[in-house]
């Protein structure tokens, strides 16, 4: 068993479970650990193969660990969870010879099987074949032996090739959680061969288990798609010790601060500051392939892969706190947020089984002891409907349908936190757009500095540099990248911020006011003068008087316009723009972008208003969605329908907040996360309809077919392949998505650069 647990709090615990391909069977597990008294909650991710546990405080976690095992092990046999690495190796093992052993067992199972209908279909008037029989002189004039043997041979068949299912319902039914697919599949066998319907009892068992293989197979392909994205991570790297020597350690052994070497062809382990120049591949995590320079000071971001040149980096997060470990967690943590769909789907198939099962035994006994027909072709009827009655098309696709649209746009960039929130995408009407780093690069200038009458540029540069200097506004990164002189810290006190205003700060004793207008007028400084020119303004006093006006630009994204316009062909009503910049700007950079409406000079709180306005007008009707990426964005991220993160790789407490994180700054991306949402949707949709008609259709035909006396030789083996194929079929149609691929707009290079 491949073993992954770690601690997120002192009684919550990740393990990895393994040995399990039934969704169903997967809530049923999820369902009994929740009833365990040391257990406060707990979460299966099926997808991922991840049990997340909660224990009660005061719990002995090692006596709740064993009850938890033997819980999912009475409900799913072979099911295998593990908290140790030695019984990691010991369970690979030995469920590797338990494997091969129970292969071999099912293998002769189908091979007397084989043999079987050779020998009943090639005897003297047997079932079409007679001719065949007379070349077989041994067995000339021997047609009751031949029956004997092919009748044991069928016998051993059944109890070989379906061993598993037969011990794994007798299991259940000592449990006393027996109604399911195995149950089902043991009832009709048994069933048949009471009736002497032999190959039939043979063959609905061999079809069952191929198609749970065919199953097994397509679900370990989609979760390999998480096990590729884990492998992005390095297991040693190149540190610098002491004296200039470099040793080679494990990620874990890094410290912030620490210098790394990072040669060419080898991945960033860590995030970082690169010091020196180079190249990366970060395909990996932005879904980009064209590669990137960087320079000495710029960041770099873990899961990258130095395409050229040997480059040093300085570690500036530990190694849990990597990007690619972020990324890996909120995948595989995406399934564990159940879609409307799914939950719906599982509801469903705990009435919807019991129910057929009842109707089957209806029609099997009841109806025909009522209205005088043939009893055993009644029951013969009966048992398709109960074979039919396995939902496990519905209750395996649908949640991996969406397992696959998550892994679809996790390689492309795009990282939704769970299928809920990709299907609440799916109902988009109203995206709401904050507009610094978001529509426009985020990279302020200054373009003009205004010092008032008797007031040098540099002194007003240096005033409103000290007082940004402990800002992490982008605005006051391009104050001080025009300053260009170190800030002495030590003589800055008293800073405060004032939220969409600006800031203030006792600089040398001084009490100087850096921000917008309102700022200005709230601490009735005397003497400013409105600039008119285009961009942000960031108006600057000292003890009350005014110092001048500093104006910066902020150029437009190259793919905004086009992306807003996407959006409009997608059905998306209307988009709106909140930002705390003036009016001017916002509008120019709105009407440069398409944007429908505007609301400027707003406070973070205000910007919290509007939006839960532009909920409330909804009245339920639609899904609204904000984009940003700041700090001042997380109570909007946090309260929109479907939060949406752009450039993960800025803003930490976004991406935290956010139910769907952008890994680039590309607003492009945001039409390409709703085509994946919807193709996934209409993938559920289509398995859904689809599995439903196929077996309403054997049910109804099975009944009309009887009730005419006119079912063909066999007919249960076809709604056997029916049920399995609509299974497998639905499967292989999920994951589709993962080869899915979109036709967008082409982004157009903006022209003009608006200030904003």
């Amino acid at each position: 068993m491949s073993f992954l647990w770690y601690t997120v709090a002192v009684m919550v615990k990740i393990y990895k479970i393994d040995g399990l391909d039934c969704a169903n069977c997967a809530a049923k597990i999820e369902q009994a650990i929740n009833k365990l008294s040391e257990v406060e909650r707990a979460e299966l991710n099926f997808a991922a193969g991840k049990l997340t546990v909660t224990y009660a405080d005061g719990a002995d976690v090692k006596r709740a660990f064993l009850k938890l095992v033997k819980t999912a092990d009475s409900i799913e046999d072979g099911v295998t969870v593990s908290d140790a690495q030695a019984a990691e190796e010991h369970g690979r093992a030995t469920r590797k010879l338990i494997f091969n052993v129970g292969n071999l067992v099912k293998l002769s199972g189908v091979v007397l099987f084989i043999a079987a209908v050779i020998l009943q279909f090639t005897a003297p008037g047997g079932h079409g074949h007679d001719g065949i029989g007379y070349a077989w002189n041994l067995w000339a004039g021997m047609d009751e032996p031949r029956e004997v043997v092919y009748t044991l041979l069928y016998y051993a068949a059944f109890f070989l090739g379906g061993y598993e299912i037969l011990y794994v319902c007798g299991k259940r039914i000592l449990s006393g959680r027996f109604l399911d697919e195995n149950f089902l599949m043991t009832l009709v066998g048994i069933g048949s061969l009471i009736m002497g319907e032999n190959l039939e009892a043979v063959a609905i068992l061999i079809f069952y288990q191929t198609g749970e293989l065919c199953q097994r197979i397509a679900v370990e392909k989609s979760r390999s798609s998480i096990a590729n994205l884990a492998e992005l991570g390095v297991k040693s790297v190149n540190k610098y010790v002491a004296d200039g020597r470099i040793e080679q350690v494990s990620p874990e052994r890094v410290d912030v601060g620490d210098r790394l070497l990072v040669k060419a062809g080898e991945k960033v382990a860590l995030d970082g500051v690169a010091l020196n120049a180079a190249v990366l591949d970060t395909s990996a995590i932005t879904g980009e392939s064209v590669p990137v320079e960087v320079g000495a000071g710029d960041s770099v971001y873990s899961g990258s892969l130095n395409v050229r040149d040997v480059f040093t980096e300085r570690v500036r997060k530990k190694y849990d706190e990597s990007t690619i470990a972020r990324i890996v967690s909120m995948v595989e943590n995406a399934s564990a947020k159940k879609a409307k769909s799914e939950q719906f789907i599982t509801r469903f198939s705990r009435v919807y089984t019991p129910a057929v099962v009842a109707l089957a035994f209806l029609i099997a006994i009841p109806f025909p002891l009522i209205f005088g027909l043939d009893l055993q072709q009644w029951i013969h009827t009966g048992m398709i409907f109960l074979i039919v009655s396995c939902p496990c098309a519905l209750v395996l696709s649908i949640p991996m349908s969406f397992f696959g649209g998550v892994g679809a746009a996790s390689r492309r960039g795009i990282l939704f936190k769970g299928g809920n929130y990709l299907e609440a995408m799916t109902a988009l009407d109203t995206v709401v757009f904050d507009k610094t780093g978001t529509l426009t690069r985020g990279v302020f200038e200054v373009a003009a500095l205004l010092p008032a009458p008797g007031v040098s540029e540099d002194v007003l540069l240096e005033e409103a540099a000290w007082a940004e200097s402990q800002s992490t506004h982008p605005i006051a990164r391009g104050v001080l990248e025009r300053y260009g002189r170190p800030v002495d810290h030590a003589r800055i006190s008293d800073y405060k911020e004032y939220g969409g205003h600006g800031v203030s700060a006792v600089i040398r004793g001084k009490r100087v006011l850096s921000g917008n207008l309102a700022l200005m007028r709230e601490h009735q400084i005397e003497g400013v003068t409105e600039s008119a020119l285009s961009g942000t303004h960031v108006y600057t006093a000292a003890d009350g008087k005014f110092l001048g006006c500093l104006v910066l630009s902020d150029a437009v994204k190259p793919d905004a316009a086009a992306a807003i316009a996407d959006l409009k062909t997608l059905g998306i009503k209307r988009t709106v723009m909140l930002t705390g910049d003036k009016r001017a700007a916002a509008e120019a950079v709105a009407q440069a972008v398409g944007i429908d409406e505007v609301h400027c000079e707003l406070t973070p709180e205000r910007k919290l208003e509007i939006l839960d306005s532009l909920i409330a007008e909804k009245r339920g009707k639609g899904k609204t969605a904000f984009v940003g990426e700041g700090i001042n964005d997380v109570p909007a991220l946090a309260r929109a329908d479907v939060g949406i993160s752009m450039g993960a790789l800025g803003s930490d407490a976004a991406m935290e907040a956010a139910n769907v994180v952008l890994m680039t700054d590309e607003p492009a991306k945001l039409p390409l996360a709703v085509r994946l949402a919807r193709k996934t949707r209409q993938i559920v949709a289509v398995n859904i309809v689809f599995s439903l008609f196929v077996k309403a259709v054997i049910m109804v035909l099975s009944f009309v077919l009887q009730a005419l006396n006119a079912v063909p030789p066999n007919f249960i083996l076809i709604a056997e392949f029916a049920d399995v194929g609509v299974a497998l079929i639905a499967i292989l149609y999920a994951m589709t998505i993962l080869r899915y691929n979109p036709v967008a707009k082409r982004p157009a290079r903006a022209h003009a650069h608006t200030h904003g």
